[in-house]
C-alpha cells in the first residue's frame, strides 16, 4: 500500500457534502438534499403499504358476517356516524357528562346539599315582625295578681333582648347573646329574608339538576358492569329522570 493509500486510510474520508442552492434559484425555495428525500420516500412507501393491506383486508372480507357496529352505526354519504340513541338529555347534561367525570357531580351535590342545609340555618335567625308572629301564636305567662301584671317585663321575664321578645324560637338569652355579635335589625329585614329565600330557591333547582345527571351516570356506570347485565328496559331516559332496567338477582358475599 501505497503512502498515499495509507494517508487517505488514517485520515478518514472526508464527510459528505452536498451544493446549496444556486442564486439563481434561490426564488424556488430551498434545495432538498438527500436526507429530505429519504424521509419524503419512506413516508410514500409505508402509506402505500398500508392502503395495499387495506385492500388485501377489504378483498378477503365476508359480506355476510355480522358486526355489532352495525346497529350501532349508520353510513351517510359515505362516512360511519355513531347512532344516536333515543333518550333525551338536555344539551346541559351531555355537556356536563362529557366534560366532567361522576366523582366531579356527586362532589358538586354534596357541596351544594351542605349550602342548602346552612342556608336554612341561616333563615332561622332572621328578624321577624313581632305583629305577625303575635297574630298567629301566643305565649300565656300566669302572674298571681294586678300588680305583678302591671309590672310585668317579657324581655326581664324570659331574658332576653327587647327585640327577641317577639319570637316563638330561635330565642337566646342575654348571657348567650353577648358570646355572638349579631348585626342590627335594620328595615331593609324584608327584602334581606327574600333575598336569602331567592337563593335558597336557586340552589335547591341547582341540587335537583345535579341529582338527575347524578343518577344517569350511576345508571350509565352500571351498565358498564360486564358481569351483571339488565335483563329488560322498563322505561326510557327522559329529562328528569334515568332510565329504569329491570336487573337479574345476584348474590352477593
Amino acid at each position: 500500500m501505497s503512502s498515499f493509500a495509507k494517508a487517505q486510510k488514517n485520515m478518514g474520508r472526508g464527510s459528505y457534502r452536498e451544493r446549496s442552492q444556486p442564486d439563481a434559484r434561490k426564488h424556488l425555495g430551498r434545495l432538498q438534499k438527500k436526507v429530505d428525500y429519504k424521509k419524503r420516500s419512506a413516508d410514500y412507501h409505508s402509506k402505500s403499504d398500508k392502503l395495499k393491506r387495506l385492500q388485501q383486508h377489504a378483498a378477503n372480507k365476508n359480506p355476510d358476517e355480522f358486526y355489532h357496529k352495525m346497529i350501532s352505526t349508520k353510513l351517510k354519504n359515505g362516512v360511519h356516524i355513531k347512532h344516536i340513541s333515543e333518550d333525551a338529555s338536555t344539551p346541559e347534561q351531555d355537556l356536563i357528562e362529557k366534560s366532567q367525570s361522576h366523582n366531579y357531580v356527586v362532589g358538586k351535590l354534596t357541596t351544594e346539599s351542605r349550602k342548602i342545609d346552612r342556608l336554612k340555618n341561616q333563615l332561622h335567625f332572621l328578624n321577624e315582625d313581632p305583629e305577625e308572629i303575635a297574630s298567629h301564636s301566643k305565649h300565656i305567662v300566669f302572674v298571681d295578681d294586678e300588680e305583678q301584671l302591671s309590672n310585668f317585663d317579657a324581655a326581664s321575664y324570659f331574658n332576653t333582648a327587647e327585640e327577641l321578645v317577639g319570637r316563638k324560637y330561635n330565642r337566646p338569652k342575654l348571657t348567650q347573646l353577648k358570646k355572638f355579635e349579631f348585626e342590627k335589625p335594620r328595615n331593609s329585614n324584608v327584602s334581606e329574608k327574600m333575598k336569602k329565600y331567592q337563593e335558597l330557591q336557586g340552589r335547591l333547582a341547582r341540587r335537583q339538576k345535579l341529582a338527575v345527571m347524578e343518577s344517569k351516570m350511576q345508571q350509565k356506570k352500571n351498565l358498564c358492569d360486564r358481569y351483571n347485565k339488565p335483563i329488560a328496559k322498563l322505561a326510557p331516559e327522559t329529562e328528569n329522570t334515568a332510565a329504569v332496567y329491570k336487573w337479574s338477582y345476584k348474590r352477593r358475599k
